[in-house]
């Protein structure tokens, strides 16, 4: 479980959140435009680490460490969700079924469901504005 939280924190959460939401969707909401070159550059370190996650979950087991929901799971959950909702993520998450299974059960698990229902709408993240000073990289 701890290995997976770090794979998040390190290669999942900078490359899939970062590099690709906020430059799809968190600025373009603000009125600054994404830049492609950082998505770009971002999009195979995605692929690889979806690959990973892919077999991880290639041998039929429900979630990320095994039979039973872990922090792991909840940590991944919603950088896959805020990626899923960009053109990159509709292209690349049907790619791979097994994460996509994994994704359904999660979004269909009690916690889960609960959660979901209490969110507020999406709307424009005002303080992103300061993110492209601290957490963009050089394009």
């Amino acid at each position: 479980m701890n290995q997976w939280i770090g794979n998040l924190n390190w290669y999942f959460y900078p490359e899939f959140i970062y590099h690709v939401t906020h430059e799809r969707l968190v600025y373009p909401e603000l009125g600054i435009p994404g830049d492609d070159r950082i998505v770009l550059r971002a999009m195979p370190k995605v692929i690889r680490a979806l690959e990973v996650m892919a077999k991880e979950l290639s041998d039929g087991r429900p979630f990320i460490v095994g039979e039973d929901v872990t922090m792991a799971d909840y940590f991944l959950l919603p950088t896959l969700f805020a990626f899923a909702l960009t053109p990159e993520g509709h292209q690349t998450l049907p790619m791979f079924p097994a994460i996509v299974a994994w994704d359904n059960r999660m979004d269909a698990w009690p916690e889960v469901v609960r959660f979901n229902a209490k969110l507020p709408p999406r709307a424009p993240i005002e303080h992103a504005r300061e993110w492209v000073h601290h957490h963009r990289p050089a394009a």
